[in-house]
């Protein structure tokens, strides 16, 4: 359907233009007839995010995916030269042998420089027994950022770029995980902001991505500034493995409002940010009855 190929943001055309169509054809109105569309773009628009993101797990046009018993491995395929095929198969010494970014127990996290471009590897780390015990049988960590990179892009919403996503298995048991993504070259959002003065678009910049993820019914769950970094074309969204997109609308009214709290937590210390938050963010704070200040 026509409609279902634009995003959410935009269904209030749809029965504008609908109305039109029926004053041309000569038909009655009939506001039924109107749910019965916007219920057809809904699901025929989830049909297409089904089937984008599907298509990021196996071999195509745009990926190469290796699957073994020991292993899976899917990469962008205008990525995977013999470099970056190197580093898949050792991505622990490339780690070692990048600038650690972080070093914790649930992940690490390295910059590497390749010939042609400059990489983030995150390793999603066992933490010990129980802990690769309860993980064995669930999507890793980096699968489920993969998946959450994918609805970003597939929403237009501005999320890191995923460019590989490793899995170390042993049948359906998945044991350590990588995820592979461009470098984003800029400083994080406390930092840019803490000691700014006139802040030139970020503010609006930073609230138009928690519009965006409002209107499509998704919950970050970690929504510290630390998570959004400030690149030249404009905040990106980081750490996406507690992203979720919600089904119901109470669930996630209470999801997104946490998300709202924990994001104007972090500009407690600056009056002048929360203020300048609390106003561009008013109507999602009414909506959802979070505490801004």
């Amino acid at each position: 359907m026509f409609f279902a190929q634009f995003l959410a943001r935009h269904d209030d055309l749809a029965p504008r233009a609908f109305a039109s169509y029926e004053t041309a054809r000569g038909w009655r109105e009939d506001p039924g007839r109107v749910d019965r569309l916007m219920n057809e773009i809904s699901r025929s628009r989830e049909s297409r995010k089904r089937v984008y993101i599907g298509k990021t797990f196996r071999d195509c046009t745009r990926f190469v995916c290796r699957s073994s018993f020991t292993r899976f491995m899917i990469c962008e395929r205008k990525a995977f030269t013999q470099e970056m095929q190197g580093l898949l198969e050792e991505p622990d010494t490339f780690i070692e042998d990048g600038r650690m970014l972080k070093r914790g127990n649930s992940s690490t996290v390295s910059l590497v420089h390749l010939s042609d471009r400059s990489l983030v590897i995150k390793r999603y780390n066992i933490k010990g027994l129980f802990h690769g015990l309860r993980r064995a049988f669930r999507k890793s960590r980096a699968w489920i950022s993969w998946t959450n990179a994918f609805r970003m892009e597939f929403l237009d919403i501005p999320a890191l770029k995923p460019v590989a996503l490793i899995e170390n298995r042993l049948g359906p048991l998945r044991s350590n995980a990588y995820l592979v993504t461009e470098y984003v070259e800029g400083p994080d959002a406390l930092e840019c902001l803490r000691d700014t003065k006139t802040p030139n678009g970020e503010l609006e910049a930073l609230a138009s991505i928690l519009q965006k993820l409002a209107e499509s019914q998704i919950s970050h769950g970690d929504l510290k500034a630390t998570n959004f970094l400030m690149s030249q074309s404009g905040p990106v969204i980081i750490d996406l493995d507690a992203m979720r997109e919600h089904r119901s609308r109470q669930q996630f009214a209470r999801a997104f409002k946490q998300d709202l709290e924990r994001f104007m937590e972090n500009w407690r210390d600056n009056p002048m940010l929360t203020n300048r938050f609390s106003r561009l963010l008013s109507e999602l704070n009414h909506r959802y009855g979070a505490s801004l200040k």
